[in-house]
């Protein structure tokens, strides 16, 4: 297949997950962990971007990216860890989790910056808050500029 302009940038998403089940015969008296399966699909807010500084100009049509789980790790169909997905300012994209044996996870709406890995997975720690009050957390520790969520006015925040 074709690549798409030069002028496109992009981001990475990860995830892991494990499940904390009843010990088993082991050396430790604690829940073991089992890496958790499904399948996973990162929407975009939007159908389409334009690339104006393309030659010619362009308009990119913006598809849902299937993903599986597969030992814990979300992975995309070429069996990438870090799924590539398109950058735009203002563009957002979901993760929607379908988890296997009765699991649960929230959607999580997400940005990213050109050329950053964003971790769903991670341990979010908080860094501030905004001026409507909502705090906000970065997924790589750090305040990158990379936003976990973003509410209505476009200020970064998360919610446990």
């Amino acid at each position: 297949m074709a690549a798409l302009p030069e002028q496109v940038a992009y981001f990475h998403v990860k995830w892991k997950g494990l499940a904390a089940t009843p010990d088993t015969a082991d050396a430790d008296a604690l829940p073991d962990a089992v890496p958790v399966t499904g399948t996973v699909t990162l929407t975009p807010s939007h159908k389409d971007i334009t690339v104006p500084n393309a030659v010619p100009p362009v308009t990119v049509f913006l598809r849902p990216v299937p993903c599986v789980i597969d030992g814990g790790v979300m992975k995309d169909e070429q069996g990438h860890e870090q799924v590539p997905l398109v950058y735009a300012p203002g563009l957002r994209w979901t993760a929607t989790f379908a988890l296997s044996d009765g699991d649960a996870h929230e959607p999580i709406t997400f940005s990213g910056a050109p050329g950053a890995v964003v971790d769903l997975s991670g341990s979010v720690p908080l860094i501030g808050a905004d001026t409507d009050g909502v705090p906000h957390y970065h997924p790589d520790g750090v305040a990158s500029g990379i936003p976990l969520y973003l509410d209505t006015d476009d200020v970064p925040y998360f919610v446990p």
